[in-house]
């Protein structure tokens, strides 16, 4: 049996071990015996209301309706076909999250490539006992699996920008003296250098052509090019202490902070680079130091053939891809929106400051809207955060929901038969949704698919510039409205497609079911003929 997802490999074999456990405990204790003498008292009943019903008629019609219950428990619940956990595998689909396509596989039990393997608890609640299905199940569940999975391998491989949402989300530097040296950066080169900006509030002329376009985001990281770039802000900046990781040199200039007095000649001591420097030196700069420390330790290696994959198109060279990456592992909540609130209340600042004189009181004045503004962004951010995350949580339980929904139809399965009297339609009912339940499987896919698809429509792939901008802000604080409204799109298609098709699914099988209690009523019309036709015929030879 190949399954859909690795919980389910787990709940499968214990819904399964479950289901043999209530079926013993109905036929040890002889319950299963008072479906069957409520079938002939009932049917006693109907003969009385009914007239000119003979005996042998009456054994006819209970004659077709026991046979019909024996084969229902012998195919529908009684166990019969061994399921070990050697025959239990996982179908792995051919999609890698960079998208690449490979052949489709199967996993073993207890090797999912999970934590789920992790627990031996499965096989202890078990204890060495073997679950066992029955024919019917055990054929259609195959059927089952086999449409389902064959339909997953139709769909085309993209690369899994959710998941790089969220792995890059989460991602950090690893090395605690790498993410010191980071926090001493933000402290003595980023806010020093951005509190410049906002005093000095330069006009356009004022900053070169290769730093202008984008600037509200370009400025909300460290490594700001602007910063870098432009004169007066980091080459004019050195650290509060010196850097262990840049030896000192005087070519440098590091000795306008004083001499080395740590080191000699040929073992220099800490220096005191320019901030610049700091940040873009070729050998031993911090920007260099934290795209190793990432890709290295940060990441995984399928999380980096994702990301290499998501961002491939979109930027021209790997220095852009980079910096991409970066700015989400050290991005500073809130500074997009405070640089891009600044500018744009720019006119109405500077207008006060020129009818008034006084740029503090402009300041004041301007508070109250700059306050609501900012706290307005932020609220917008904070909700696309956490529709983002709520689309990803949904995305990763889905299947688990899926299993454990499994889990109980499965062990419900001896009790719903055994109420509804073995009926044959009722079985077909059964059959119908169990499929329409692992079919979710699918649908999960599908929604998968349709949310990067998506999320892929709303890179901008113009320019590498606005690649850089719409990456940065889509990995580093969730996106815009477009992502927020694809997250709501994803999370109602995880859980609107399984519960239409599912109804719709039962609605089929309930009609199936009404058909087939229609031919169980035809047969036991047809027994009831062929016992009045014998009566009429044997009257007629006794009279002659």
């Amino acid at each position: 049996m190949v399954v859909s997802s690795a919980v389910e490999l787990y709940t499968t074999l214990l819904g399964w071990h479950l289901f043999n456990s209530i079926w013993s405990l109905i036929s040890s204790t002889g319950i299963i015996v008072v479906p069957f003498i409520m079938a002939i008292v009932n049917g006693l009943l109907e003969s009385r209301k009914g007239e000119g019903v003979s005996g042998k008629e009456l054994i006819g019609v209970l004659e077709t309706r026991i046979y019909t219950m024996i084969v229902v428990v012998f195919l529908c619940v009684q166990p019969a076909i061994n399921l070990k956990t050697e025959n239990a595998k996982i179908y792995t689909s051919g999609c890698s999250a960079d998208g690449s396509q490979t052949n489709p596989g199967t996993r073993d039990f207890g090797d999912s490539g999970t934590t789920y393997d992790k627990s031996n608890q499965l096989e202890n609640t078990m204890g060495g006992r073997v679950a066992r299905v029955p024919l019917w199940w055990h054929f259609w569940l195959k059927i089952n699996y086999a449409v389902t999975n064959a339909l997953k391998s139709e769909l085309p491989c993209d690369a899994d920008v959710r998941s790089v949402v969220a792995n890059l989300a989460n991602l950090q530097v690893t090395d605690p003296l790498l993410r010191d040296e980071t926090n001493q950066f933000y402290r003595d080169c980023y806010l020093k250098a951005a509190n410049k900006y906002m005093r000095a509030q330069p006009d356009e002329s004022e900053i070169s052509n290769a730093y202008r376009t984008n600037k509200e985001e370009d400025m909300s990281w460290i490594g700001s090019r602007l910063f870098v770039g432009q004169p007066g802000y980091y080459d004019q900046l050195r650290p509060s202490k010196p850097i262990k990781a840049m030896p000192y040199s005087a070519l440098r200039g590091d000795d306008v902070m004083g001499p080395d007095s740590a080191g000699t000649d040929l073992n220099p001591g800490p220096g005191w680079p320019t901030c610049d420097k700091w940040w873009s030196d070729s050998d031993d700069g911090l920007r260099k130091r934290l795209i190793t420390d990432l890709k290295e330790k940060g990441m995984s290696a399928e999380g980096k053939d994702a990301y290499a994959a998501v961002t491939g198109s979109l930027f021209d060279t790997q220095k852009q891809s980079d910096d991409a990456l970066l700015q989400t592992a050290v991005a500073i909540p809130g500074k997009r929106e405070a640089y891009s609130m600044n500018n744009s209340l720019n006119t109405s600042y500077s207008q006060d400051v020129a009818n008034d004189g006084n740029s503090t009181w402009a300041a004041i004045k301007n508070l109250p809207g700059w306050a609501g503004e900012w706290g307005a962004n932020a609220n917008m951010a904070y909700n696309v955060f956490t529709a983002t995350m709520q689309a990803r949580a949904i995305r990763s339980g889905a299947p688990i929901v899926q299993s454990i929904v499994l889990l109980m139809l499965t062990l419900m399965i001896p009790l719903i038969m055994l109420f509804s009297q073995f009926n044959l339609g009722t079985a077909v009912t059964l059959t119908v949704v169990h499929f329409s339940v692992v079919f979710w499987s699918f649908l999960f896919e599908l929604a998968k698919w349709l949310d990067n698809f998506l999320l892929n429509a709303v890179l901008d792939k113009g320019t590498p510039d606005g690649a850089l901008s719409s990456v940065g802000y889509l990995l580093a604080y969730g996106g815009s409205t477009d992502v927020m409204a694809i997250s709501y799109i994803t999370m109602a298609a995880y859980v609107a497609l399984p519960l239409i098709f599912t109804a719709l699914m039962g609605v089929a099988g309930s009609k199936l079911a009404l058909n087939m209690v229609g031919i169980d009523s035809l047969s036991g019309g047809f027994s009831k003929a062929a016992a009045s036709g014998v009566t009429n015929q044997i009257s007629r030879v006794i009279k002659k």
